[in-house]
């Protein structure tokens, strides 16, 4: 009696796990073409760049904004743009320690940079101009 009851949790254990894996599978990184899993704050329109906090005058903008939910395993892509700053340089200096990836660590306005989350948390990530002026993006993984 007490071994069915074992194989019984273990095969519940092993039920729970499995669909909570295909709900990340489902919730992952969009399909060739699609918007991926927005933040709240960010409007609809595919493309479009939001400036996080225009009050503060915050130069860099963003197309993924200030705040990014993703779902583990799933993935984020961002761009990155400043106003007279087309062709210059964005670095980003993870501050995760293995929360999430980023990836490249340095584009143009043109390029797309890709987040994706590695362990359920909370962090962020820094994306600095040649100029001095720098965007904190915070991140949040969860299942």
């Amino acid at each position: 009696m007490r071994s069915n009851q074992q194989v019984i949790w273990s095969v519940m254990a092993l039920s729970v796990i499995t669909f909570s894996l295909s709900l990340t599978g489902c919730h992952g990184s969009a399909p060739a073409g699609g918007t991926g899993y927005l933040p709240a704050d960010v409007s609809s329109a595919a493309g479009s760049i939001v400036n996080p906090d225009k009050n503060r005058g915050i130069q860099i903008e963003s197309s993924c904004g200030k705040r990014v939910h993703i779902v583990l395993l799933g993935s984020v892509s961002c761009k990155f743009k400043e106003r007279g700053y087309a062709k210059g340089v964005f670095k980003l200096y993870n501050r995760e320690k293995g929360l999430v990836s980023v990836s490249p660590d340095k584009g143009t306005e043109k390029t797309t940079f890709t987040v994706s989350g590695l362990l359920v948390g909370r962090g962020s990530f820094l994306v600095r101009d040649n100029r001095g002026h720098h965007l904190a993006v915070h991140t949040r993984v969860s299942l």
